[in-house]
């Protein structure tokens, strides 16, 4: 247990040493002019030839152990940073399709399913305006599908399930127009033709 002790103490000196001397170091006097700090130079620049062979010297590294009991000089902090934090962009929202493409995807689902158009009109108007990127809480798209019965209704015609289509005008077609051929009409309790 002694030894591991004398490695700990060696080992935090070790590394608290170079710090100490780093916190006590000289550093260069600075002068303020108008609001802004020039270092006054230390050393003249000499050629490169001269400084290549010339080489430093670094200040003795007290190699003695500070006696237990006596505290050693402390470094006190100078400023404290306190990070600024960083907005993160929202992507953007899909954009929605023009009305003239949505009335054509709803004649086009509507005579595939045998539905009235004028009912996946109505649904289209009542549910999000007539917007494919509209939302509305967890309701996504032009017919405000939620996530359970989205996946469930395209599982059932054997399309792909990824919510994210629901904020593609052709792909809530589809579903609203097969929701509808199934009299499935109570998917939108607010919008009753």
């Amino acid at each position: 247990m002694e030894k591991q002790s004398k490695y700990f103490v060696w080992g935090a000196l070790s590394v608290l040493v170079p710090l100490l001397l780093y916190a006590f170091a000289p550093r260069p006097k600075t002068k303020v002019l108008s609001e802004s700090i020039i270092e006054s130079p230390s050393v003249s620049p000499k050629p490169l030839a001269q400084a290549e062979t010339e080489t430093t010297t670094l200040p003795p590294v007290i190699s003695e152990a500070i006696p237990s009991g006596v505290e050693g000089p402390t470094a006190s902090p100078s400023a404290t940073l306190t990070p600024t934090p960083t907005k993160v962009p929202k992507p953007p929202r899909p954009t929605s399709a023009p009305s003239m493409e949505v009335n054509a995807l709803i004649e086009r689902f509507s005579a595939q399913y045998s539905v009235d158009p004028n009912v996946m009109r109505h649904l289209a108007i009542c549910e999000s305006g007539f917007n494919s990127s509209a939302i509305n809480g967890a309701y996504v798209g032009l017919f405000q599908f939620g996530t359970v019965t989205w996946k469930n209704l395209r599982k059932e015609i054997g399309e792909d399930t990824n919510i994210n289509l629901r904020f593609s005008a052709e792909e809530s077609a589809q579903t609203a127009a097969y929701a509808l051929a199934l009299g499935e009409r109570g998917i939108w309790p607010n919008c009753a033709p």
